[in-house]
Parts: C-alpha cells; sequence; structure tokens
C-alpha cells in the first residue's frame, strides 16, 4: 500500500451485520438471523453461525436464567 492510499476492505468477515460481505450474503444473514431470533435464539455477532439457546450466554443476552451449564471436563470424562 502507497502513500494516500486507502487500505482494501476487509473480506468475508464472519461478523453477522458485516457491510464488507456481498448483498447476498447480508440477505441471507439476514434471513437467518430473523428465523433464529424468531424462535428464541440469540446470536454471538462476531459469529453469523454461532447462535445459542439455554446457555449461559443465552441468558444473559434474553434477561433469562440459563436452562443448562457447562458442565466440568472431569465429570465428563467420569460419565463416559
Amino acid at each position: 500500500m502507497g502513500k494516500g492510499e486507502e487500505p482494501e476492505a476487509p473480506r468475508n468477515l464472519p461478523y453477522t451485520e458485516c457491510p464488507y460481505v456481498s448483498e447476498d450474503a447480508q440477505a441471507n444473514r439476514k434471513l437467518l438471523a430473523d428465523a433464529m431470533s424468531a424462535a428464541g435464539f440469540v446470536n454471538y455477532p462476531s459469529e453469523w453461525w454461532h447462535w445459542s439457546y439455554g446457555d449461559a450466554y443465552w441468558g444473559f443476552v434474553s434477561h433469562n436464567p440459563a436452562c443448562y451449564t457447562a458442565q466440568e471436563e472431569a465429570a465428563i470424562e467420569a460419565a463416559s
């Protein structure tokens, strides 16, 4: 990049509302967001594909008590 040149816009960023993806990608992300939100899921905004329901993040964003919590690794290993 030379002096006075604008940096190139980032490409394919994973943010849900990223302005640097194509209009089709933006429309598809909005369609997904509308459907998932209507079903009660919450989005992790820095990853368009990351949706939560019932976990601690969902509870924090939706102002509801979490339906389940993370299990400690040792408890998971003991159960298997």
